[in-house]
């Protein structure tokens, strides 16, 4: 417990952003320092300090007064084991206060989680695409979507308030003023909506939220058919039951991870789901 006894912890700022993502970088994950810069500006963060260096980090993201997510949860690879990362999730946890808490975890990470009161709440899969333009040739959409106007932007947020329980206003206008928005309607109403911005290796579709498994297909296949030669990841809920069609369009399986929850689970609408993550840190 050398390194938990020396580490030092203080507040993320701005300046830290390079350092942040090295770190990141040494531990796979594809995230570039604006994908940082991004998180930061939605967030609050903490980074652990050992003989000046940022050895790890960690942010939590709070969504009115009931409920947050943690995430970006890194521990420089030799000081793994040693007590950094439970410090670091003390923090955070305590940061949250009394709103229920959400994140997920690596195998890894589950054990730690557990000793915070975490309780595995269902599954992530990760799926990747590498340009295949013709993947989405024989996929045709059952709903009418389209790019969102600037007016939807309400409608958008109820939608998603409804189907999470959640106040996520900030993160959806922070995330579609990086990148765009979809809507389904039916009838001349908005059934769903899906996003799409910048991120890692390419880009990053999600949050997904529809009424429905077809509206939720479309709404992802309007974006593989607007970037057909672009990399793109999408993280589903093992519930939304995608995984099998993604692959018929060209998608394939990454990694898995577990759904963790600290306190109540949000109500679930019963007219709305949520079909993927506006990205595994952010839930």
């Amino acid at each position: 417990m050398v390194a938990n006894a020396l580490t030092r912890l203080r507040t993320m700022r701005d300046e830290d952003v390079e350092a942040c993502h090295a770190l990141s970088t040494a531990v796979g994950w594809p995230h570039r320092a604006d994908d940082w810069r991004f998180a930061m500006n939605v967030g609050e963060g903490i980074v652990a300090m050992l003989n000046g260096d940022i050895v790890g980090t960690g942010m939590v993201w709070k969504f009115g007064e009931n409920h947050a997510t943690i995430g970006m949860i890194i521990v420089s690879p030799a000081l793994q084991g040693l007590g950094v990362g439970w410090q670091i999730v003390d923090w955070l946890v305590q940061q949250a206060g009394p709103r229920v808490v959400m994140l997920n975890a690596t195998a890894a990470g589950e054990p730690l989680y557990a000793k915070f009161g975490f309780e595995k709440s269902g599954e992530v899969e990760q799926f990747h695409r590498i340009a295949v333009a013709h993947a989405c040739s024989k996929w045709i959409a059952q709903t009418q979507v389209e790019l969102a106007e600037g007016n939807e932007a309400d409608a958008i947020q109820s939608l998603d308030r409804n189907a999470t329980g959640m106040d996520r206003k900030t993160l959806l206008t922070s995330i579609v003023s990086l990148g765009e928005a979809a809507v389904a309607r039916r009838h001349g109403r908005i059934t769903g909506y899906s996003t799409c911005r910048m991120f890692g290796r390419g880009r990053a579709v999600g949050p997904v939220i529809a009424s429905g498994s077809a509206d939720a297909r479309d709404l992802i296949a309007y974006w593989i058919s607007r970037y057909p030669s672009e990399f793109i990841r999408i993280d589903i809920t093992s519930a939304s039951g995608l995984g099998e069609w993604l692959r018929s369009q060209g998608f394939k399986p990454a990694s898995r991870a577990a759904s963790m929850i600290r306190g109540d689970r949000p109500e679930e609408h019963p007219d709305l789901r949520i079909f993927a993550l506006a990205s595994q840190a952010f839930n």
